[in-house]
This record gives C-alpha cells, structure tokens and sequence, in this order.
C-alpha cells in the first residue's frame, strides 16, 4: 500500500521541531524538565531545538502526549500553540499542514496512516443503523462541504437533521462556501416563483443550523465562483485534513475526485457524497448518481427570507477549524 501521508507527517515532525523551543517556553518548562517528562536528556532536547538531530516519530509522540496533557488544563494554549507551528511552516506548495485535528496532536498524528477511507465508504451503503454509523463516523472524521445544488434539494433539512447530533458530538460543522450563499441570495430575486421559493427554502436552512453552531460560511471577497472556491480550498486543505463535498453536481464531483489521482497532491482521500430520494448520503460511482434537479416542492410552504450580514457572519479561508 502506498503511503500518501508519509509527507504529511515528516512535515508534522518538522514544524514541532523548528518550533519546539517556542513551544517548551508556552509550556513553561525548561530543556530539563521536558526532557525528564518524555525519557530523554536535556542535552537531546537542546540538539533538537538547535537542529543538530533529527526529532524521531517515536520523541513526536512522546512530545505530542506532553503537549495535549498540557492543553487539556489550559485550553488556550492550544491557539497560541497552533500559531506557533502555522509560522514555521513554510508553505511553498501552498499547502498548510495541520499538526492538530479535534484539539488533540496525538490524534492528528495516528489519523495519519493509509487505513479505513475504504471503510467508510463501505459503511455508506444502505440506510438505518448502518447509515447512521457512516454518519458519526463522517462527523467524527471529515471537514464536510456543502454547495448549493446539495441545500436546494426538498429532503436537504431532513439529511441535516439526521447527523446533527453527529456533529455537536464531535464539534464539528458543516462548511458553506461565502460564494453558495450569495449566489443562493441572489436567486431570492429570481423572476420566477418556484426558483426563488427554493433558493428562500435553502437559505432558510443555512441560517436554521448556523444557529444551532454547525454551520459555519467561510469565504473571502477575492474568491472567484462556486465551482473555483471548491477547487482552490480542496487543494489547499487536502494534505492537513479529510474532506468531503456534498453536492448533486456530478462533474463537480468528478473534478473534486480526480485530486486524489494526482500524485503531486499529498494527502488524504476526498470523499464526495450525494442526497438520495430517501434522504441518505451516498458516495459516487459509475453507476450512482443523483437527481441532477429537483422535481418537486412544497410551494405552499411559508419561508422567512434571511440576509446575512456577510461581515459578521463569515470566516476566511486561514484555517477551516
């Protein structure tokens, strides 16, 4: 099996070993007493910190265990820590690599092996239990990513709702794209009733979940249309996270696919999923496909139209946390 996260983690063990001073003074302990806490000498922490030898997966580990004992009695050291590291990263490939995943380093680091993208998968087929499982697990695991053509679907709330528990669990949220919800904005304005009303109904349902906090719209006034911020975002995120987008635009998907089949593009698999008629994800495949278009809609359903203040409401695209 090839290894496609080797890269990430020797990129991880870099980053901690530039930073592991900075980051031993955050934690308010000498080159000794660190040093006593992972079984090494303090003279082997001060050839690390001035990089007279290579830091171990093995002394990473040990270092990562410190550091999440550390964070769990003060959780603000994690943002000061991650700032930290996010400086001594270089970045020359445009990519960020992310020592952190759920507040924890250990758990970025065993997360970052070729193992169980297969089983996820398998886990997506059929519905009830199974299907509810596929669901924490993706909750658990995935930065999931929704675009329009997902949201405007009539059994969109429905799926929500299905793994809204998931996601408080796990704390973590759904991604829409700045672009998706201006775009879905402005076809409120549409001259014809039925594409307002469900571009009203979609908005409706953005604002339902960005209220309960598991929805969050990132984006940047420099990002161009819909289809370009997915592409650019998945790139650049590919290598520090697993990503998922939900979406019923078949050639979308395809495109999204195909970066895990360019080898100059180190990382984790994307997953790309679609709503079916019985209101569960699926994943793509030769022979399943989504209804491209929704045939029907309660138009007699009464919807508040929702404006977001995109200066309050929004995040950039520096971290997708």
């Amino acid at each position: 099996m090839v290894d496609f996260f080797l890269k990430t983690r020797q990129e991880m063990i870099q980053a901690l070993q530039i930073s592991l001073r900075a980051v031993r003074q955050l934690l308010g302990l000498s080159a000794q007493e660190l040093g006593e806490l992972i079984g090494i000498t303090r003279q082997t922490i001060n050839n690390l910190e001035l990089g007279k030898s290579q830091m171990s997966p093995t002394q990473y580990i040990a270092l990562c265990a410190v550091i999440d004992n550390y964070i769990s009695e003060k959780p603000e050291l994690l943002t000061v820590i991650k700032a930290v590291l996010n400086v001594s990263v270089g970045n020359t490939d445009g990519q960020i690599v992310s020592n952190v995943h759920n507040s924890s380093f250990l758990k970025k680091w065993f997360f970052c092996f070729p193992n169980d993208h297969n089983d996820f998968i398998e886990n997506i087929e059929g519905s009830g239990e199974k299907h509810t499982k596929f669901l924490s697990m993706l909750a658990q695991n995935y930065k999931i990513f929704v675009d329009w053509t997902f949201l405007v679907m009539p059994n969109a709330n429905s799926a929500l709702d299905g793994i809204l528990s998931e996601l408080l669990a796990a704390n973590n949220s759904i991604i829409v794209p700045l672009r998706v919800v201006e775009y879905l904005q402005q076809q409120i304005l549409s001259s014809k009733p039925e594409e307002a009303h469900i571009a009203k109904t979609a908005i409706a349902t953005i604002n339902k979940y960005l209220k309960q906090g598991v929805v969050q719209i990132r984006g940047e006034r420099e990002d161009s249309n819909v289809y370009s911020t997915f592409i650019s975002v998945f790139a650049k995120y590919k290598s520090s996270y697993r990503l998922c987008l939900l979406t019923q635009d078949e050639n979308l998907a395809k495109d999204i696919q195909a970066m895990n089949e360019k080898q100059e593009m180190v990382g984790f698999p994307i997953m790309t999923g679609f709503l079916s008629d019985d209101s569960t994800i699926k994943t793509y495949s030769e022979n399943l496909k989504p209804s491209l278009l929704v045939e029907k809609y309660d138009m007699k359903m009464d919807v508040n139209t929702v404006q977001f203040d995109m200066e309050k409401v929004a995040k950039g695209w520096d971290t997708i946390e």
